[in-house]
């Protein structure tokens, strides 16, 4: 969306700049094309992780944060951890901070996020093991589904 909005406005200055509206036959077909990829990609993330879900969820035992490693990058792992933090929730990757009694490790989300999932809650993801993209020595959590889990006074 932001390079939607920002593709509009160089439009709309290029036009009152130059007045020239046959700018538009090219700008309208590409501003078109930042809004409809993106929903492309999104939905084949969508149809990628219920497929992983549904394949891994149910057989996969449950991780400890601390058994996470560099080694095991590439492997579906299932961890069930407390939210700490939540950045970049308004972009269409959210990462989330979670924590075991073992340990913290970020989560990456590929899929669309539930919006009821805050700070404090307690969740289940199921993803892959990554390399963290900042800093290449750490693992991360391709996330590729989310679920809230209810407290036990909520039941």
């Amino acid at each position: 969306m932001i390079a939607f909005g920002l593709g509009v406005v160089a439009t709309i200055i290029a036009i009152v700049n130059t007045r020239d509206y046959h700018l538009l036959t090219l700008a309208i077909p590409m501003l078109l094309a930042l809004l409809v990829i993106p929903m492309i990609f999104s939905s084949l993330n969508q149809q990628v992780s219920s497929e992983i879900d549904e394949a891994h969820a149910a057989r996969l035992k449950l991780e400890k944060i601390q058994n996470i490693n560099m080694s095991r990058i590439g492997e579906p792992v299932k961890v069930i951890g407390t939210v700490e933090k939540i950045s970049f929730r308004w972009m269409n990757r959210p990462l989330l901070s979670i924590r075991d009694n073992t340990g913290t490790i970020p989560v990456i989300i590929f899929t669309s996020f539930p919006s009821d999932v805050m700070v404090g809650d307690k969740i289940q993801v199921v993803g892959m093991i990554m390399r963290k993209m900042l800093l290449r020595g750490n693992p991360a959590i391709s996330g590729m589904s989310i679920s809230k889990i209810p407290d036990i006074k909520e039941r």
